[in-house]
């Protein structure tokens, strides 16, 4: 390792590559260890499927600072593009392009090859190279009509809820392809994303999420009880892992805090509601490129999405739906976002925010009579077989989407986890129904919001 290198994401290397009008790739570039009276300079070059996109002029690493800024173009010429496609990556396709930028998204996952490069003033060659990628793709989630958007276009999440657990090795995943299948047995079941649970995930997952098109919101655990002490360590551990995965294009979503957990006093507690909203803007300014979900399920206090957690059975969940009035209510015993105090204003819905369901479901099979019991089988309902849960999940998923008020959901949970039995695949990822059945129910979702919201 050279004494001065480019630094990670980590240590403050951004490449930000939602600008996709522009065409321009904003890269800030970290150098570590930087010799006092050295001068350095670095480079940076694109390419995509083995096509010479663009390279950047050597740039001086400026005398007070160790970071070097970069604008890069990643709009190809017509004659480039060709050389693209004949490379196989689709042309015709409006998701696939925009104005010569190739964009990334789950059905076109399209990476640029990025690669970095550290020159010092004795050096003809680079002292350091660092080779990377980016997905050029941007979100709006303040468009006054209550759509999430990726690319420019209304796009619905229909996302899982994935704990990341395993039964052999629990919270660490047993191999990288135990990353990679999850994310293919998602999408097999017609889901383009996920909602990662309490748990920052192995890096490697987000390898896989951003080669093979799935979306991620990122999420931390939370404690249990509110104190200085948790203060201190949760806002250290938030921004590194924020800081950690802020250069992949499938994180598309932040959420430090879900259900109020280690807040239990939001109701009359300023402070507590103050170290949400210092959390909401620590995010905003590490990452102003993402939405930022500040409390998942109910008691927001400053948020970009209002997300609402209901574990109904299917009738219920739709008639909740069906309003405003019904989503914005109460939710498991909790109002949905926090009243005003003498010294606090509160929060309130923000008129045309984009709402989504981003807990629901948790439906268990009922085991049968000559089965073991199973006092620890739990699920928020039950069914009698998988024949009715395929029906429940048919009539909870389409009545979230029937009235066009929710832009996307999180359905509870990709695969059973100790006593909870409300996965739709077993633990060691077997098929509890037909994926390709489950996967007509989501593209229907989709396929309808699609009709409701077209640009």
């Amino acid at each position: 390792m050279p004494p001065t290198r480019i630094g990670d994401a980590s240590s403050g290397t951004v490449l930000r590559s939602n600008d996709v009008e522009s065409g321009k790739l904003h890269a800030s570039i970290k150098i570590l260890s930087r010799l006092a009276g050295h001068a350095f300079s670095a480079e940076l070059e694109a390419s995509l499927k083995g096509i010479a996109v663009s390279k950047t002029d050597k740039i001086e690493l400026p005398h007070d600072s160790d970071t070097v800024s970069f604008e890069a173009n990643m709009r190809l010429s017509q004659s480039q593009q060709d050389s693209v496609t004949a490379a196989n990556v689709e042309s015709t396709d409006p998701d696939c392009w925009h104005n010569g930028i190739a964009l990334w998204s789950p059905e076109h996952p399209t990476l640029y090859n990025i690669t970095i490069r550290l020159f010092d003033s004795s050096h003809e060659t680079p002292i350091d190279t660092i080779h990377t990628t980016t997905g050029m793709r941007s979100l709006s989630w303040s468009n006054n009509d209550g759509t999430l958007r990726l690319n420019n276009r209304p796009y619905f999440q229909a996302l899982f809820l994935d704990q990341g657990y395993w039964p052999e090795t629990f919270m660490t995943p047993p191999s990288s392809e135990a990353l990679r299948t999850d994310i293919e047995l998602s999408k097999r079941m017609g889901f383009n994303g996920c909602r990662k649970h309490q748990k920052v995930e192995d890096p490697r997952f987000l390898y896989w999420a951003d080669r093979l098109g799935f979306l991620v919101w990122g999420e931390m655990a939370n404690a249990y009880a509110f104190s200085a002490a948790y203060v201190e360590r949760f806002d250290q551990e938030w921004r590194e892992a924020v800081m950690r995965d802020i250069n992949h294009p499938s994180v598309v979503a932040w959420t430090p805090v879900n259900e109020s957990w280690a807040y239990t006093d939001l109701k009359g507690s300023v402070q507590q509601r103050n170290h949400i909203r210092s959390l909401y803007y620590a995010t905003k300014t590490l990452d102003p490129t993402r939405p930022v979900n500040d409390n998942c399920g109910w008691e927001h206090v400053q948020t970009d999405l209002t997300t609402f957690h209901d574990y109904a059975d299917g009738d219920e969940l739709t008639e909740t739906c069906k309003s405003l009035d019904g989503i914005l209510g109460e939710h498991g015993g909790r109002p949905l976002f926090v009243s005003s105090l003498a010294d606090d204003p509160g929060s309130s819905q923000k008129p045309n925010a984009p709402i989504l369901c981003t807990e629901f479901g948790g439906v268990n099979i009922a085991r049968s009579t000559t089965e073991d019991s199973g006092d620890r089988d739990w699920g928020y309902t039950t069914a009698t077989d998988p024949k009715d849960l395929l029906k429940r999940i048919k009539k909870m998923m389409m009545g979230t989407v029937d009235v066009g008020h929710i832009c996307g959901f999180v359905y509870t949970q990709l695969t059973d986890i100790e006593q909870e039995v409300n996965g739709l695949y077993t633990p060691d990822r077997k098929e509890k129904l037909d994926a390709g059945e489950v996967r007509k129910i989501v593209e229907a979702v989709k396929q309808k919001y699609a009709a409701m919201h077209k640009w």
